[in-house]
């Protein structure tokens, strides 16, 4: 399932992320046109206070994209989910299987 693309970079690269199995994944594209998922390494879970709301908090994964760049994608649903009916809290993890977190 499509999750976000990723074209500010350091890298100077553009990365697909989706979900699989509930994790967060890049697609990576071979030489041969091959496409592989490949599960990210998460490197912490992040709460932040959301501002709008009292007592309310935004849940955020920083993952290790396949360029060694660390990316913060949400885990909690957006204003944009919710318009296009996308279940993130159904589709991502906050404690992924395989991840340091």
């Amino acid at each position: 399932m499509p999750l976000e693309l990723v074209k500010d970079c350091p890298c100077g690269g553009i990365h697909r992320l989706e979900t699989t199995d509930r994790q967060i994944c890049e697609t990576q594209v071979m030489d041969t046109r091959e496409q592989h998922i490949v599960p990210l390494p998460v490197k912490r879970l992040v709460k932040r206070r959301n501002q709008s709301i009292p007592k309310a908090y935004r849940w955020y994964q920083e993952v290790e994209l396949s360029c060694g760049t660390t990316r913060r994608v949400r885990v909690d649903a957006t204003d944009e989910d919710q318009r296009t009916g996308f279940k993130r809290a159904e589709r991502v993890r906050q404690h992924a299987p395989r991840s340091a977190v």
